[in-house]
């Protein structure tokens, strides 16, 4: 699968995920804007969480991240599509990381909501 401006317009006010468990990381935030520039991805969150468990021991708490901007270079990337609910993945053994984009409707297997609350997000106005 390959990754594009055009595709990507399908997540803005969705949500982005991204974990690391080598370097024990959890973000999630809502997609303000995304785009494919020079084989690298540009993502503007409208707002960003933090978990405070990280990613190998995700917790109920989120805390406010500013740093609101994330880039990536799809050429240390695999893309796929993960199901019939419209997700898509990018993952990277380079750096570790899994990203899962969500739709700005996303529910799971069972149609329950996927989507981190802004709410449960300490910081956030």
């Amino acid at each position: 699968m390959q990754l594009n401006t055009e595709l990507l317009t399908h997540f803005v006010g969705g949500q982005l995920e991204i974990q690391n468990s080598n370097e024990d990381y959890l973000y999630r935030g809502e997609i303000e804007s995304a785009e494919v520039v020079d084989k690298q991805i540009k993502v503007k969150f409208a707002w960003l969480g933090k978990n405070d468990g990280g990613c190998n021991k995700p917790s109920s708490e989120w805390t406010a991240d500013n740093n609101l901007d994330y880039g990536a270079s799809l050429q240390i990337y695999n893309v796929s599509d993960v199901d019939v609910l419209g997700r898509i993945t990018m993952q990277s053994s380079i750096v570790g990381e899994l990203c899962t984009f969500f739709l700005k409707r996303c529910t799971d297997s069972n149609g329950e909501e996927r989507k981190l609350d802004r709410n449960r997000v300490k910081g956030l106005a």
